[in-house]
């Protein structure tokens, strides 16, 4: 019997993945090569796994309750980069194509898509932002304006009197 070359790759790459992703705590990061540093300022800022990686899984991920895990996926790659925050971006798995994979690295056409998508609504928050910033001022400057005005009666019209209508 002889054995696909390929078939034996897929086989180390998951197993190297599974390994990979096995390392959850503080201690089992800090023997790989980002350190425990990485591990710690990515639990710090919510934005990394302990290797740089987030799950994506448009079966059975969810955007309100993933988290990026492998066991709560998100269902698009933009909520994972909008988790990650900024560039570098951590690799992004996504469903596989193939049978004997259950995940794969996201190719780069979908990745460039997503960062298309992520620049976008980026933009669109600081515009956002921008303009409320700027209506904020606006209002301000408004309320100082209306504090400067004095209002007085004008001594060349006569005293003002107690009006009825009348009736009708």
């Amino acid at each position: 019997m002889t054995l696909d070359p390929h078939h034996r790759i897929s086989e180390l790459r998951e197993s190297w993945l599974l390994l990979r992703t096995t390392a959850e705590t503080e201690a089992d990061c800090t023997a790989s090569p980002a350190g425990p540093e990485r591990w710690r300022a990515g639990r710090a800022t919510g934005s990394l796994r302990p290797h740089g990686e987030l799950y994506v899984s448009d079966k059975c991920g969810s955007d309100q309750d993933g988290d990026g895990t492998q066991q709560k996926p998100f269902k698009t790659p933009l909520r994972a980069l909008q988790f990650a925050g900024k560039e570098p971006f951590p690799v992004l798995y996504v469903d596989s194509q193939k049978e004997d994979e259950r995940w794969a690295v996201i190719s780069k056409t979908q990745m460039k898509n997503a960062k298309k998508a992520f620049n976008r609504e980026q933009m669109k928050s600081d515009s956002k932002d921008k303009k409320e910033a700027e209506d904020g001022e606006r209002r301000e400057k408004n309320l100082e304006e209306a504090k400067k005005i004095v209002i007085q009666n004008d001594p060349s019209l006569p005293e003002g009197g107690c009006c009825v209508p009348s009736g009708g």
